[in-house]
C-alpha cells in the first residue's frame, strides 16, 4: 500500500499537458467497462472540456515520482436546488493505472476530492458506479455509506460538511 507520508506521492489539478494521459485513463476505463463503443471522446474534446476558458469538467492527478498513476475527474453539479443550496460535485470515473492498483490510490485521490469539495463548499459528491462487486465494496469503504441501485447503477451521495468562515 502507499503510504500517505510516502516520498514523490501526490495529488494535484490536472494541467493542460495532462490530456493525453486522461485520454489513455479515460479510453481504458471505457475498455474495462465494455463500454468501448460509446467512447466518443478525443483528445481535443478533451482538452475544451478541461481547460477551456469556461470548463464543464475538472480532474485531478495522482502521481508518484512525477510520474501520473491515477485520476478523479469530475464536474460541478445544480441539480436539486431546492434541497442544496450550495453546488455539488459529480464524479465521472475513477481511474488507476493497473501497476498501481490496489494499493490505495483510488481512496487517496477520493479523500482528495473530499477535501477539495469541503474547501470549496460544495454540498455533495455523487456518481454512478456499475453494479460491480468490487466497486461496490470500495465505494462502501470509503465512503461509509451503502449504495442505491437505480436503473442496473449503484448511486451514491455523500453528503458533505459546511465550512466555518
Amino acid at each position: 500500500m502507499i503510504e500517505q507520508s510516502q516520498s514523490g506521492f501526490f495529488c494535484r489539478t490536472a494541467k493542460p499537458d495532462d490530456v493525453k494521459f486522461v485520454y489513455e485513463c479515460l479510453r481504458e476505463s471505457a475498455e474495462d467497462a465494455g463500454l468501448i463503443n460509446h467512447f466518443a471522446c478525443n483528445v481535443e474534446s478533451l482538452k475544451n472540456a478541461l481547460f477551456s476558458e469556461h470548463p464543464y469538467a475538472e480532474c485531478i492527478i495522482a502521481q508518484i515520482n512525477q510520474e501520473p498513476i491515477g485520476l478523479i475527474i469530475f464536474s460541478k453539479i445544480y441539480n436539486h436546488f431546492t434541497l442544496f443550496t450550495n453546488p455539488g460535485i459529480y464524479v465521472h470515473d475513477i481511474f488507476v493505472v493497473s501497476n498501481y492498483r490496489l494499493n490505495g490510490v483510488a481512496r487517496r485521490l477520493a479523500n482528495y476530492l473530499i477535501s477539495f469539495a469541503t474547501e470549496h463548499q460544495y454540498s455533495r459528491i455523487e456518481g454512478s458506479i456499475p453494479i460491480d462487486e468490487k466497486a461496490e465494496k470500495f465505494f462502501e469503504f470509503t465512503f461509509g455509506k451503502k449504495l442505491k441501485k437505480i436503473d442496473n447503477a449503484n448511486y451514491v451521495r455523500l453528503m458533505l460538511p459546511k465550512k466555518e468562515n
